[in-house]
């Protein structure tokens, strides 16, 4: 299934849904801190004022995020 979004077309989406348990949250969200760490440090340079970007709980989400995706790298460095 492709869909278009936005400006590119992309044949995989991130449904944004109800989580069933802690466990689908983790997986979902080692699924895009990557992606999403990166792209907001990008983000907190600009001059948008997205609450992700400037309040305490887009905070939190944020350092959540790094915190995931550093633990996903060591342990893919472990894997090596």
């Amino acid at each position: 299934m492709l869909l278009i979004q936005g400006w590119h077309v992309t044949a995989h989406f991130v449904p944004l849904t109800t989580f069933a348990s802690s466990a689908e949250w983790s997986e979902f969200l080692s699924d895009i801190a990557g992606y999403m760490s990166r792209l907001f440090a990008i983000l907190k340079h600009t001059t948008l004022q997205l609450s992700i970007l400037t309040d305490e709980a887009g905070d939190e989400l944020r350092k959540l995020m790094d915190e995931v995706q550093n633990y996903d790298l060591l342990l893919c460095d472990a894997d090596v």
